[in-house]
């Protein structure tokens, strides 16, 4: 709209000619005192036709209205989490992971192609105001000042477990390992922009724990309210007894009723051909395996009937023992059993046919995509990384519900949600 021209009266409905102007096109006389008011009723003329075109203008890109989501997935690992998002049906998002495993940054940056910056203390990239769409960030979070933690809209983390688990020495809060998750449980009430939800994930000895207390009371401060739950796999089609704690916080409400229910499939079903060349990383140790038999140990094995296998850790391929000669290496797949009986001793005439379950085999099993690989690193590194990954089915369907509380998920999945719930133990073909 142009606004050069005739000036509207205050005295006249927007459309007359104001009796200041003559038809002739010749401007009669006017009081002097009208010419400031009329300067300024020409500038709020301009200022009105531009604000009522703005909104035609966004209305043209179906998007341009909705900003990133900006999601911070600290303890990232492979990107277990990440995967969750994707599958839950989450819109494109700024995304930035926090990690200080190397290894776990080598895979992260070769699967999601993110930025990895290094150095974050000193570079202090928090201060910029322009950060790439995607980053990985190698650094120590319980180093980091509360700006790094600045203008998130989701949280979502799996924290170490080692100072909760049962077989650890619980040191809880004393344990150096907790640091970096009280860092975020002392940022999170003084946040200018606080993050609008926040998942977590952990063993269930969490529950009970002191940071539990701690991050219970930081989300209390931060306005926040929050439900806590423990699922199991096993209730989502998978074989695999990996229960584990999770808490999901928000301000919106979320349901999280209903979720799982689905049969859980055969070990069989999650099996993969294993090359010559690889089979010879996957062999159990035979003198593991006859002094097992000459003890009378017990071994966590399982076949392909089986509907149970034992929690896959980071230590997954050890040689150890526990409380009453269980093995604590982790299930063994025994390619010669039939039945579904898992703590029992190997005859001399199945070791031949028993092997450790390949890293391929261990992320069907905990929920990774079909296509998922681990870049080219050792079978043990790769065990390593996915014994302390999270299920990406469970976490799905936690995201997926998070996200239709806070009003992020796609209109298509949404309307999807409750089928796409169902069949999330399957393996896609």
């Amino acid at each position: 709209m142009s606004c050069i021209g005739w000036v509207p009266s205050p005295a006249l409905p927007v459309g007359h000619r104001s009796p200041a102007w003559r038809l002739d096109g010749h401007r009669a006389a006017a009081p002097r005192h009208d010419v400031s008011r009329t300067r300024s009723l020409a500038a709020l003329a301009c200022a009105l036709a531009w604000a009522r075109s703005r909104p035609e203008r966004r209305r043209a890109g179906p998007s341009s209205a909705r900003r990133a989501l900006r999601v911070h997935e600290f303890f990232s690992g492979v990107g277990g989490l990440r995967l969750a998002f994707q599958a839950a049906g989450g819109r494109s998002a700024r995304w930035r992971a926090y990690e200080v495993d190397e290894a776990c940054c080598q895979a992260y940056r070769q699967l999601y192609h993110s930025r990895q910056l290094g150095g974050v203390r000193q570079a202090e990239p928090w201060k910029s105001i322009v950060r790439p769409e995607d980053e990985l960030w190698r650094c120590s979070i319980d180093k980091l000042p509360d700006a790094a933690f600045e203008k998130a809209d989701l949280w979502i983390m799996s924290p170490p477990c080692q100072p909760f688990t049962r077989t650890g020495h619980r040191l809880d809060v004393k344990d150096p390992r907790c640091r970096a998750l009280l860092r975020l449980v002392e940022a999170l009430p003084k946040l200018r922009v606080k993050p609008k939800g926040i998942l977590l994930e952990n063993v269930p000895g969490f529950q009970n724990s002191e940071a539990h207390k701690r991050l219970c009371a930081a989300l209390r401060e931060a306005g926040l309210e929050w439900q806590e739950l423990l699922l199991d796999p096993r209730s989502f089609g998978f074989p695999n007894t990996r229960q584990r704690f999770y808490l999901v916080a928000t301000a919106a409400e979320v349901d999280l009723e209903e979720l799982g229910g689905v049969p859980v499939r055969p070990v069989k079903d999650f099996l993969r051909p294993v090359a010559p060349e690889d089979l010879e990383a996957l062999r159990v140790p035979r003198q593991f395996l006859q002094e097992a038999h000459e003890e009378k140990w017990q071994l966590d094995v399982a076949t392909g009937e089986s509907l149970a296998t034992k929690t896959f850790t980071s230590s997954y391929g050890k040689v150890g023992y526990g409380a009453e000669g269980l093995s604590k290496a982790g299930p063994l797949l025994d390619m010669l059993g039939k039945d579904g009986k898992r703590f029992r001793s190997l005859p001399p005439e199945h070791w031949d046919h028993v092997r450790y379950f390949a890293p391929e085999e261990l992320a069907l099993l905990m929920g990774f995509p079909n296509a998922f690989a681990l870049p080219e690193m050792s079978t043990r590194t790769q065990w390593r990384l996915l014994g302390n990954s999270v299920n990406v089915a469970v976490v799905t369907a936690l995201l997926r519900r998070l996200l239709r509380a806070l009003g992020e998920a796609p209109e298509a999945a949404e309307a999807a949600a409750s089928a796409a719930e169902r069949p999330l133990g399957r393996v896609s073909a």
